[in-house]
Order: structure tokens, then C-alpha cells, then sequence
């Protein structure tokens, strides 16, 4: 690494491959089968967009809101979609993202899956995959990973934050009624000891 550059220091190659081994490096199965399918992407036309300017154009009448978000992401998918082609997107994996890994299973195993996120501990969500491969094959590892990152971890972070907001709303609450009660109590004071003052004259 060159520190200065901060680049790959790439020495010049010398006595290159001959014509011959060149062919046979073309015509081998195992070295294609690494190279994988080279995927021509075509021209974005549309202008890129900031995130206040697509808000400002939200027509949802909910803006902000889940549906809302749904909406968007619905429409987000469908324009990378149409970015990538249909077979880059499953290449890369597009088509088995957030709900849509849920058609992956079955009703029976959308409720085996349910059930062992009930048995995750609220702050281990680690535990998910090491319950999940004892009730399912070895061969849905895979699957069971989208569900991870695409269905639970999503539900759980969104549980735990509901959670932390509902105890700083709790907490903001409880601090206004001890302020509240301390006000009570001094003018609780004040009354008697206005009362004490009357009473002597």
C-alpha cells in the first residue's frame, strides 16, 4: 500500500501470459465459472432527487406515515427493478427483500417462526438464528437469514425503540407530577402560613 497515495502499490508485470495459455484460461470451465455473468446496466435517466424534494411531492395523505412508507419503498423497488433488468436484480438478490421474504414460507412456517420470536429474549436477538436452524433443515439456512435481517431484526429494533420512547414519554410524565406535587406542597405551606398570621392578629 502506498502511504502517500493511499492506493495498491501494483508492480508492472513482466514476461506476461502467452497466447496460448491466454486461450486456455478463456476456455476453462472452473475460471468462467468464477467470473460470473458480466451485467450491462442501462442509463439512469431520471435526475437524482433529495430527500426534502421527494417529501415536499409526497401526495400520500398520510405523509410520514407506515403506509406511507410503504408506498415509497414499493416504488423505490420498482425503479431499481427497472434499473438493473430482471436478471440482475435476482442476482443481486432485490427480489427477496423486506416483506417479500415472507412468500418464501408457508402458513405452518410463518407461525413455527413466529413463535420462536416470542422466545427471543427482548435485548438478544442473536438467539434467533441458533433457535430457528434447530426447528428448520440445515438447507434453509439461507432463508432463514433473509427472515433475520429482513423481517425480525426490522420488528425487534422497531419494538425496542417503541419501548424506549414510551419510557421517555413515562419519564417526562413522572418528573411533571413530582413537580407538580412539590408546587402543592409550598403552597400548601404558604396557605397555612398565612393562616397562622391571621389567627395572631
Amino acid at each position: 500500500m502506498d502511504p502517500v497515495m493511499h492506493q495498491a502499490a501494483v508492480p508492472e508485470w513482466v514476461n506476461g501470459p502467452s497466447e496460448e495459455e491466454k486461450a486456455q484460461y478463456r476456455d476453462d470451465n472452473e475460471t468462467l465459472q468464477k467470473i460470473g455473468t458480466v451485467v450491462k446496466l442501462p442509463p439512469i435517466v431520471e435526475p437524482r432527487k433529495t430527500r426534502k424534494a421527494m417529501d415536499d411531492k409526497c401526495k400520500c395523505s398520510h405523509p410520514g406515515s407506515e403506509a406511507c412508507a410503504g408506498v415509497h419503498v414499493k416504488e423505490a423497488w420498482k425503479r431499481v427493478k427497472y434499473q438493473l433488468g430482471d436478471h440482475a436484480f435476482r442476482n443481486c438478490g432485490f427480489d427477496a427483500m423486506g416483506e417479500r421474504v415472507l412468500k418464501l414460507w408457508t402458513a405452518e412456517d410463518k407461525k413455527k417462526l413466529a413463535d420462536i420470536e416470542k422466545s427471543v429474549p427482548q435485548n438478544n436477538h442473536e438467539d434467533f438464528m441458533r433457535i430457528a436452524l434447530k426447528q428448520f433443515k440445515s438447507e434453509r439456512t439461507m432463508d432463514l437469514a433473509k427472515y433475520y435481517y429482513n423481517i425480525f431484526l426490522p420488528n425487534r429494533l422497531a419494538s425496542l425503540n417503541r419501548a424506549e420512547a414510551t419510557n421517555v414519554i413515562n419519564a417526562s410524565l413522572d418528573e411533571g407530577n413530582d413537580q407538580d406535587d412539590g408546587n402543592d406542597v409550598h403552597h400548601s405551606k404558604e396557605k397555612n402560613k398565612g393562616s397562622r398570621s391571621s389567627s395572631k392578629r
